[in-house]
């Protein structure tokens, strides 16, 4: 599922900046307290959704 995320939204997650924390959950990849903050600062926890610069994203934190 994190495969098919990566391939078909590619250009949209790249967009608001959250490409990147969705790779680390596919691959494996050493997080980065950074990142884990940028994210932070976009998560709404009352709608379990992003707040991003083109709008509202929701994604399954299960996922990430």
């Amino acid at each position: 599922m994190v495969g098919f995320a990566l391939a078909e939204f590619e250009d949209l997650l790249l967009q608001v900046g959250l490409y990147e924390a969705i790779r680390t959950a596919q691959y494996g990849i050493p997080q980065s307290t950074q990142l884990f903050y940028a994210i932070l600062e976009r998560y709404n926890p009352e709608t379990c959704t992003f707040f991003t610069t083109i709008g509202e994203i929701g994604l399954a934190l299960h996922e990430m």
